[in-house]
């Protein structure tokens, strides 16, 4: 006995949107992660210690 609804897959192309999108954010990304890493370390060797 078929219990479920009738799905079918459904998709969209979005590798060129979601491309140019990550091409954006990288610098920002970047920053955001050297700033961060700079006070982890600095949290690692001066309050940690």
């Amino acid at each position: 006995m078929y219990m479920g609804l009738p799905l079918e897959k459904q998709s969209l192309p979005i590798y060129a949107q979601a491309r140019s999108v990550v091409e954006k954010i990288i610098p920002e990304v970047l920053e955001r992660f050297s700033t961060q890493l700079h006070r982890e370390i600095n949290y690692a060797f001066n309050i940690e210690s």
